[in-house]
């Protein structure tokens, strides 16, 4: 990606686009953000934009006259999700490292806070004439080692199992050593790290999709100590696991 990568405008409430921002950086896209219309947008930025994406909620008063670029209104009907969906699709950056850039998004445009760990050295930010400026930098396409696909694909099916260090590197046909060594440079993130970040996300789909209580979601995610995984859950989420599930269950 280059700095000349043509944005895309994404104007309205974050929760409006849910997970379309990151879904935008990971493919590729440079995106200028504001959470509602800046007073005066130069005819220039519209020109220079490959599409505009609207939150409805804002979208009455974007008033330009005769626009050459495509312009979509995301509802809260649920259309964000397929948006969302589709630019998952062929995205080269590993899960953990998606998922990285993603919080670090989160916590940057929802709480204000500075980009930290991984992804600060993955996001590139700016101003432009009231938008912020985002775009991932570097170059995301080396494809994985075929051990840690292998490692990946065990722990994908085996998460939920007390499964060790010992056990992913020989999923992999690696010494242990060696493996935390390539999984790290591949990754960019070590793996207790990113088989606890698995864990939450199953964790997640359990709580908003079930009725399970929260000490049996612990276990059958893979952690063995309630207070571990609420710990590590709100590390993650900045939220408890019943709070998580009061703001997701449906």
């Amino acid at each position: 990606m280059t700095a000349t990568t043509r944005p895309v405008l994404v104007i309205g409430n974050l929760q409006s686009f849910k997970g379309t921002i990151y879904n935008l950086l990971l493919n590729g896209f440079r995106i200028l953000y504001a959470h509602t219309i800046p007073q005066a947008i130069s005819r220039d930025i519209i020109n220079e934009a490959s599409l505009i994406i609207l939150d409805a909620q804002v979208s009455q008063s974007f008033k330009i006259e005769a626009p050459s670029v495509p312009i979509i209104i995301v509802s809260d009907n649920g259309f964000g999700d397929v948006w969302d969906e589709y630019f998952l699709k062929g995205s080269h950056i590993p899960a953990a490292e998606a998922a990285e850039v993603h919080n670090e998004i989160d916590r940057l445009l929802f709480n204000g806070g500075k980009l930290e760990s991984i992804a600060a050295e993955r996001l590139e930010l700016g101003e432009l004439d009231g938008f912020t400026v985002l775009q991932l930098n570097g170059d995301h396409s080396s494809p994985l080692n075929e051990g840690i696909r292998r490692a990946l694909d065990f722990m994908e099916e085996h998460y939920f199992e007390g499964i060790s260090l010992r056990d992913i590197a020989r999923a992999a046909c690696l010494s242990s050593y060696h493996f935390c060594r390539l999984f790290k440079r591949q990754m960019g993130i070590n793996l207790i790290p990113y088989l606890s970040r698995l864990r939450i996300k199953k964790a997640k789909s359990l709580l908003g999709s079930t009725p399970y209580s929260v000490t049996r979601i612990c276990f059958d995610v893979g952690f063995n100590d309630l207070s571990h995984f609420e710990r590590v859950f709100r590390s993650i989420e900045g939220i408890s696991p019943s709070t998580y599930r009061k703001q997701n269950h449906t």
